[in-house]
């Protein structure tokens, strides 16, 4: 949100936050922040392998298409630890460079 701009609205379906944790860890939950520590539904991602951040958010571009939802439409949010490297946000935005 900008300082003294409008809000941005987070729309559930094409939402998500990937949380980048110390120690090179990922988390990631979809939709508003409130929802996933009612539910508990913040999931554990990798950087590589069958569970890959770059896995999770294909999944869910692919998710959009087949409900006719343009896959532009998808917002990703990054949080990091306040102490976590500028080269792991670096790592995970190539890792997740995906065409379009």
């Amino acid at each position: 949100m900008p300082k003294d701009g409008e809000v941005t609205k987070i729309i559930t379906t094409t939402s998500m936050t990937v949380l980048i944790a110390g120690n090179n860890k990922l988390y990631y939950y979809f939709g508003p922040e409130e929802e996933p520590f009612k539910t508990g539904s913040i999931k554990k991602a990798t950087w590589d392998g069958q569970n890959s951040i770059r896995s999770v958010i294909s999944g869910k571009k692919l998710e959009l298409t087949v409900k006719n939802i343009n896959t532009d439409k998808l917002m990703a949010l990054l949080k990091h630890h306040h102490n976590q490297a500028i080269r792991t946000l670096y790592i995970f935005w190539m890792n997740c460079s995906l065409p379009t």
